[in-house]
């Protein structure tokens, strides 16, 4: 079941990422004239599309190129005529995993799993000028998925499933300085998280 669910998650982001397109009058219109980057195929899995509070696309890919050690992180939004590049490209330490973005007033939020290794978490923000991290890189003890990032009142929040302890879903709020658990987070069988 887990890997027919990876397998159509992989084929849905591959076709959003790649062939992105918007409704127009009942058919398909490509957005933008080019592709957003070329197709990796050991990135096309690691991506996320989103819109902004302004209904613009974004796009948070692994972006690797022939050359390149490893892929990183890259977004890139929609201007209404092609796909740019949201601050630097590949701005990540390690490839990103489970991408998932967030949008509050004029700051753009990247949480993943950094690293081939570690995938502890990590959470980036833009707001203009460069991809900052907030707070430290891989904070989380051990490996992780991503479920979730919000913003509320400027504070962002995140959700993932420790892989040390499987079933169990951790929620962390950045206040300022640190990241810090909300709550003693939830254990069971949890399959999914909807915020």
């Amino acid at each position: 079941m887990f890997m027919k669910k990876t397998f159509i998650k992989t084929i849905l982001v591959f076709v959003a990422c790649t062939f992105y397109k918007e409704i127009n009058a009942q058919t398909w219109q490509p957005v933008g004239v080019e592709p957003i980057n070329q197709v990796n195929p050991s990135g096309e899995s690691n991506s996320s599309i989103e819109l902004d509070p302004y209904g613009s696309p974004y796009v948070a890919f692994a972006d690797l190129f022939p050359g390149d050690e490893l892929p990183r992180l890259t977004v890139k939004r929609y201007d209404g005529d092609r796909w740019v590049a949201v601050g630097q490209e590949k701005f990540s330490r390690g490839t990103p995993y489970d991408i998932k973005m967030a949008f509050s007033s004029n700051e753009t939020y990247a949480f993943y799993a950094d690293g081939t290794d570690t995938l502890q978490a990590t959470v980036k923000k833009y707001s203009g000028a460069l991809w900052e991290t907030v707070g430290p890189e891989r904070f989380t003890i051990g490996k992780i998925t991503t479920k979730g990032i919000i913003v509320a009142n400027g504070i962002p929040y995140i959700a993932y499933a420790d892989l040390a302890t499987p079933g169990t879903v951790k929620v962390m709020k950045f206040n300022g300085s640190s990241w810090e658990s909300v709550g003693a987070g939830f254990q069971g069988d949890v399959q999914m998280v909807k915020y």
